[in-house]
């Protein structure tokens, strides 16, 4: 988990936006994390985290707008599904049938249940915040903790 990937090596060469548009990954580069999440539609605790994370995703695109993308990876266990949770979010995700992908992320940092969120370093594909759900929960109040909290764990890694 501590070996450096580039994110194109961890994504895939594309993403898919909320339009259903397809781009190359490596645009993540201009950020300086990517936030992978870890969802699918039929679960109870991704439903009540997602209030949260797009909270704090608008927050800190508002006041850092470079610092950190966040990334769909599904769970869902169909593409009807897939494009339903898609449907309520603003930032790209893995392609559905991409399945290996998610196998693989999910493989890497031990997930056995969803929702999960890790932030990484994009330069290097390095694990920035391997607890980001627990982060953004405690922390929704106090963005200026959770941008200084990545920013901190960023420059030391």
């Amino acid at each position: 988990m501590h070996d450096n990937f580039s994110i194109s090596e961890l994504l895939g060469n594309e993403l898919v936006d909320s339009n259903g548009y397809r781009f190359p990954s490596d645009r993540l580069i201009g950020k300086s994390t990517v936030a992978l999440y870890f969802s699918k539609n039929k679960c109870k605790w991704c439903k009540e985290f997602f209030p949260v994370l797009d909270y704090v995703y608008k927050e800190i695109s508002t006041r850092e707008p470079n610092l950190m993308e966040v990334v769909f990876v599904s769970s869902d266990a169909s593409l009807d599904e897939y494009q339903i949770s898609v449907s309520g979010y603003d930032w790209p995700s893995v392609p559905y049938e991409r399945r290996d992908i998610k196998e693989m992320l999910i493989s890497k940092f031990g997930f056995k249940t969803v929702p999960q969120l890790v932030i990484l370093d994009t330069s290097t594909g390095k694990v920035v915040d391997a607890k980001a759900r627990r982060t953004f929960e405690g922390l929704q109040d106090d963005i200026g903790m959770i941008i200084n909290t990545i920013s901190r764990a960023e420059f030391s890694l």
